[in-house]
């Protein structure tokens, strides 16, 4: 009997030390698809490494036949990805948001717009932490931003869609499909506005 209390004592403490250390590990990457615009567009996403953003993306118009290849870009979302459509440009936007670890805050590209398969700008996670973002350190160690994407969002009254970025319990930048650009930073309230 007193063996097997031992046991189960020394089980319990074996566990209780490996678990902390599961809790903190990130899930491989996986395939995955993302259905967007109501179900008219998607995204379908392949990593090429269980870790990291090497992969394919590539974006699908649903057809009754056949769907039709719209874009293709050689990264793997594996921090999300979002869609938008631009009536303007007849495009789609996308938001790719990456987090490397152990790279300096500096140059560490966290966020990437595109339309219509072309790259339009980039920010890096000292840049969103300039525009109000708090400073969060990831599971595994890496410095990011404590940042949140609500995703497209039509410019009531105009024909203009930005991605919305939520920066803070009452912020939020504006990001223009179209170029990529911070249009501006807002208070929840709409009472502040003002650019970068």
């Amino acid at each position: 009997m007193q063996r097997l209390k031992i046991f189960a004592l020394a089980l319990a403490l074996l566990i209780l030390g490996v678990l902390p250390g599961f809790a903190m590990k990130r899930a491989g990457n996986l395939p995955f698809v993302l259905s967007a615009l109501d179900g008219r567009f998607y995204a379908r996403c392949i990593p090429a490494k269980d870790e990291g953003g090497a992969g394919s993306t590539k974006i699908y118009r649903v057809e009754s036949a056949k769907d039709v290849l719209i874009d293709s870009y050689d990264f793997y979302p594996q921090h999300g990805i979002w869609l938008g459509w631009s009536p303007k440009a007849g495009k789609i936007a996308v938001l790719n948001r990456l987090i490397e670890h152990n790279v300096d805050p500096k140059i560490q590209i966290e966020l990437t717009c595109y339309l219509g398969g072309k790259k339009l700008a980039s920010y890096t996670t000292e840049q969103l932490w300039k525009m109000g973002a708090q400073k969060k350190l990831d599971m595994v160690g890496g410095n990011c931003a404590e940042i949140s994407i609500s995703g497209c969002e039509q410019i009531p009254g105009t024909n203009d869609y930005d991605f919305v970025i939520r920066t803070g319990l009452n912020t939020y930048l504006r990001m223009d499909i179209l170029t990529g650009k911070i249009r501006a930073a807002k208070s929840k309230g709409g009472n502040e506005n003002f650019k970068f």
